[in-house]
């Protein structure tokens, strides 16, 4: 059995979809929860405060669905389709309702900042959601506004058309982003080419340029660090590049297979403490369909040098 409180909430939700934020009154919202006016009062002061209850409970419960719903769901692409067909499901279950957010935000003033608040909220964790499955910021936002778009387009036309049309635009671009030429098996000449992209890369010290070359899954032993997907390469990265100054990476083809490279390589760098080393070490490399380094295992050792014996 409901609370005064969470039948509240739950009338005023569907009289918000039905009827507009701006069109629903207080003394509907009681009557129709059967609560008595102190109640409402005691537990929301005033309408704005029941639209921010109402909105977060709103963001708990889509956010919850969403991710059971693509629970079963594996690999990023599949996960990422499963959230358009989450769109899908949400419409044939609430009738083309739309996004609470957006419709609330098309009827707020601009001094209802505490809701605009809320709703920003919402929005940036939706963000956030694509950028942690994707890994890749420009695309992810890309993918962001396509299932924005497909919210209000399928509210709009009471129609899951447009929902459907992303999902194949969204299939294509991540199958264009994801794969990173020359594409296995290799020869010796794309293997070669594969590691002198990998040098220039890294000689750019961006750590979101580098990523790009790996899976979003990928697997590292760097030294005596396991290293998993590309947030993560990114962050270590990163940490390294504050650390290691002047850098400059030379690598060298060692032998290869159809989707594996082996490759050494010396680098050069000096601390904060201003001394210089070299580093030797040799790499193994695995790839996927689509040329991204799914595994990559380094080896690495340290030389202290002085500066004048630098050569790279």
């Amino acid at each position: 059995m409901l609370t005064p409180r969470e039948r509240i909430i739950e009338t005023a939700s569907l009289l918000f979809h039905q009827q507009g934020y701006n069109s629903t009154g207080i003394n509907q919202i009681i009557k129709e929860a059967n609560v008595a006016k102190a109640s409402f009062y005691q537990h929301f002061k005033s309408k704005d405060d029941l639209c921010l209850a109402f909105l977060s409970t709103r963001h708990e419960y889509w956010f919850s669905e969403l991710m059971t719903y693509i629970s079963e769901s594996n690999g990023t692409k599949k996960r990422i389709l499963a959230a358009f067909d989450f769109i899908i499901y949400m419409n044939e279950k609430e009738n083309f309702r739309g996004c609470s957010f957006l419709n609330t935000l098309s009827e707020i003033s601009i001094e209802q900042v505490a809701i605009l608040s809320v709703i920003q909220s919402h929005k940036k964790d939706l963000r956030l959601f694509f950028e942690k499955e994707l890994g890749q910021e420009l695309l992810s936002a890309h993918i962001y506004l396509l299932f924005e778009s497909s919210i209000i387009g399928s509210q709009l036309y009471k129609s899951n058309e447009l929902v459907e049309k992303s999902k194949l635009i969204v299939d294509n671009l991540i199958l264009i982003m994801e794969q990173r030429h020359p594409l296995p098996p290799f020869t010796l000449e794309t293997a070669k080419q594969k590691i002198q992209m990998a040098e220039d890369a890294w000689n750019s010290q961006n750590p979101e340029r580098v990523s790009m070359a790996y899976t979003l899954d990928s697997e590292w032993r760097n030294r005596n660090l396991f290293i998993n997907g590309r947030q993560e390469i990114v962050l270590f990265l990163a940490n390294k590049w504050k650390n290691e100054l002047d850098y400059k990476l030379k690598k060298e083809y060692w032998s290869h297979t159809d989707n594996r490279i082996a490759v050494r390589f010396e680098y050069e760098y000096r601390n904060k403490e201003g001394k210089w080393f070299r580093a030797y070490g040799n790499e193994n490399w695995e790839f996927d369909e689509n040329g991204l380094m799914q595994k990559r295992y380094a080896c690495i050792n340290d030389l202290e040098i002085n500066e004048a014996d630098k050569y790279l």
